[in-house]
């Protein structure tokens, strides 16, 4: 089972704890505006790239645009064995300054 929260949450994380925050979208849409500290790997690099950025002793929360994308690469990255979060609504849910 896929673990979910609110982009309400994550903010209340994110602001009161240091956390590794995965941006799944394409490298263009990061470009236009991303959470502050994501870092950016792209759903069609995951399959390829998840073991030289992930760690599977560290929790990982997973976010995109909607929370469509984040949820299929949760429950990729949690059938290999990391610890992941899906982000619900994405950044289009996220009430707070985007950086570019």
């Amino acid at each position: 089972m896929i673990k979910n929260i609110t982009t309400e949450q994550l903010a209340k994380i994110k602001y009161n704890n240091r956390i590794k925050l995965i941006d799944v979208r394409e490298q263009f849409e990061y470009q236009y505006g991303h959470i502050e500290d994501a870092i950016n790997i792209p759903t069609s690099e995951i399959a390829s790239n998840h073991a030289k950025f992930l760690n599977k002793t560290e929790s990982y929360y997973i976010i995109c645009q909607s929370g469509s994308r984040s949820n299929s690469v949760c429950q990729y990255l949690g059938k290999l064995g990391y610890d992941v979060t899906n982000i619900l609504g994405g950044t289009s849910a996220w009430r707070y300054q985007l950086v570019k």
